[in-house]
């Protein structure tokens, strides 16, 4: 437990840091008067890729402040490119979706078996847990997002 919430701080800072150095030439670039599509595509592969890799398993383990130095990086290149850009809380979202839908639909993957369909057909079985890091796990919180779609 100790070792995950140090490496989620440790990934977070050189994510934050790297981040940081890339919102530099994202500036550079917008001082020559580069088109405001070529900039959201350039963030989009520099520094939105540095920030969602894999974004599934350390989001819900890093802290409120973490999060926020890593929205102020998010807020700060939508002035720079002059486009709003999706925050990361939604693209965690769109990230446990789209590997939720591919391990539901892969039944060779090893989580395959954890996501068991009620009698209704409709909706996923949660598992019980009674502490917040296992509610905060990767399975729970991508069946509850395939519950609420």
């Amino acid at each position: 437990m100790l070792w995950i919430k140090e490496s989620s701080l440790e990934l977070n800072i050189s994510k934050t840091k790297e981040a940081q150095q890339r919102l530099f030439l994202l500036r550079k670039l917008r001082s020559f008067d580069v088109r405001q599509d070529i900039l959201t595509a350039v963030y989009k592969s520099l520094i939105e890729s540095v920030l969602t890799f894999n974004i599934t398993s350390w989001f819900t383990l890093t802290s409120v402040k973490d999060k926020s130095k890593l929205s102020r990086i998010i807020n700060q290149a939508s002035k720079i490119t002059g486009k709003t850009q999706i925050q990361l809380s939604v693209l965690h979202t769109q990230a446990v979706k789209r590997k939720a839908n591919l391990i539901t639909q892969d039944p060779t993957h090893p989580l395959h078996k954890s996501f068991q369909l009620l009698p209704s057909g409709r909706r996923y079985k949660v598992p019980l847990s009674k502490k917040n890091i296992h509610k905060n796990s990767f399975i729970p919180i991508a069946i509850n997002s395939l519950n609420n779609t």
